[in-house]
Parts: C-alpha cells; sequence; structure tokens
C-alpha cells in the first residue's frame, strides 16, 4: 500500500520498448527491445518468431526487461523455459555498445545451439 508522499514504485517497462520487424521469411517476425542501457543491462533479440508465438515473446521480453531492470542476469547457455513458447530456447550475449541495432550488447534468444 502506498503513503502519501511515497514515490511509486519503478516501472522498468514504461522505460524500454519492444519492438518488431517482419524477417525474411514470410510471416516471422523479429522481436527487439531498445531501453535496457540506462539499467546498465543488455536488450534482448529474440529472431524468426512464428505468428502463433508473437504473444510469447512479448511475455518474455517484459519479464526479462523486470528482471535485469531489478539486478537480475540471464548467464550465457541459460535456457528459456515457458509453456507459451517451444522448448529449447538459449540464451547467448552478443553485439557491443556501437551495434546500431542496439546501441548496447544484447541478449539472442534462439532455438539452436549457435546463437
Amino acid at each position: 500500500m502506498e503513503t502519501a508522499g511515497a514515490p511509486a514504485a519503478p516501472v522498468p517497462r514504461r522505460h524500454v520498448v519492444i519492438l518488431y520487424s517482419p524477417e525474411e521469411i514470410s510471416g516471422r517476425k523479429w522481436f527487439h527491445t531498445r531501453g535496457m542501457r540506462k539499467f546498465g543491462r543488455p536488450d534482448i533479440s529474440v529472431h524468426d518468431v512464428k505468428p502463433e508465438y508473437g504473444a510469447g515473446v512479448i511475455d518474455l521480453c517484459n519479464r526479462l526487461i523486470e528482471l535485469h531492470a531489478d539486478g537480475g542476469v540471464v548467464p550465457e547457455g541459460q535456457e528459456i523455459r515457458m509453456a507459451s513458447l517451444p522448448s529449447g530456447a538459449i540464451a547467448h550475449h552478443r553485439g557491443d555498445l556501437d551495434d546500431p541495432d542496439f546501441n548496447n550488447v544484447h541478449i539472442e534468444i534462439s532455438w539452436d545451439s549457435s546463437g
């Protein structure tokens, strides 16, 4: 319960945007975030998302935004498990601060061992 004059709890999702772009494979999208650098954390990237997994990937991005903004870390090679997504997703650390797609490093979530 908030008390009068107390600051509101932070809402990291208001500072980060989840974007999507069409992929070369028809109907698939690339979901990625911008804005995690202000928390000193990597952005998130998920390529080749089939339409039926879009909502699950957005949920994943929101969960990772909150986790990272609260100081959590996703280790290299961490398996991502969510009921709304196919099994076998792995987190790989990629990029650098000069990456034009993110202006930040990022975590690439992929469904193969190469990331």
